[in-house]
């Protein structure tokens, strides 16, 4: 399995967990919709959903709020893991 080198983990009170994995010098995302190249996995591993490798452009207010807090949390062009409870 191959290991992951985090450059920073935060967990909200929410439950969210964001780990950046690679940084961006660019800006916090802002605005109402962003593009994301992103695969969704289930606890197991086994993948739900998957964008293109070009991303999918979302509305923030048409998705699960927790996607929606994780990528307010990053900057344009960053990479991360976002891991969100079932409660939100």
């Amino acid at each position: 399995m191959k290991k992951n080198n985090f450059v920073a983990t935060t967990m909200l009170e929410t439950g969210l967990i964001y780990a950046r994995t690679a940084e961006s010098p660019d800006t916090l995302v802002t605005g109402t919709s962003a593009t994301v190249v992103y695969t969704g996995r289930f606890a197991n591993g086994h993948i739900f959903d998957k964008s293109s490798a070009v991303g999918a452009n979302f509305t923030l207010t048409g998705v699960v709020p927790g996607f929606a807090e994780a990528i307010k949390l990053m900057r344009r062009g960053e990479k991360g893991i976002a891991i969100l409870p079932s409660k939100i």
